[in-house]
């Protein structure tokens, strides 16, 4: 028979196992660039523009997860994305659509932290007349 002192160790390990679980399957919406999956292990299959809208498409290298989300951020004609995987599930693909209602996309950055790769920049042609 477990002691009183035992079951109450048992039962904060497991609040905070699952407090752990919790934070990392649903906090990182929270974290900004933190928690995101790196640029280097995702697969873009495509990036255009399409009605005043971005779409972005593509998956992951990891061959585990599924898409949770997205993090945008606009500033100055720079869309920054960091793209986020659960650990749970196998649906490796994902796709954002993102309105230009801020302003005019000129180049789509991948962000995790402070490591950046471009995706997309905006053909010099049609810059030159906005």
């Amino acid at each position: 028979m477990l002691s009183r002192k035992n079951v109450i160790t048992i039962i904060v390990l497991a609040s905070l196992i699952a407090g752990v679980i919790l934070f990392y399957e649903y906090g990182w919406q929270h974290t900004g660039f933190k928690m995101v999956t790196h640029p280097n292990l995702l697969l873009i299959d495509r990036v255009e523009e399409t009605d005043g809208r971005i779409v972005i498409q593509g998956k992951t290298a990891l061959n585990i997860g599924t898409y949770a989300g997205s993090v945008l951020d606009f500033q100055e004609g720079v869309l920054y994305v960091g793209v986020r995987y659960s650990l749970f599930g196998n649906d490796l693909d994902f796709l954002i659509d993102y309105p230009q209602a801020e302003g005019t996309v000129h180049r789509v950055v991948l962000k995790k932290n402070e490591i950046e790769k471009t995706i997309w920049i905006r053909p010099w042609k049609e810059q030159a007349w906005q």
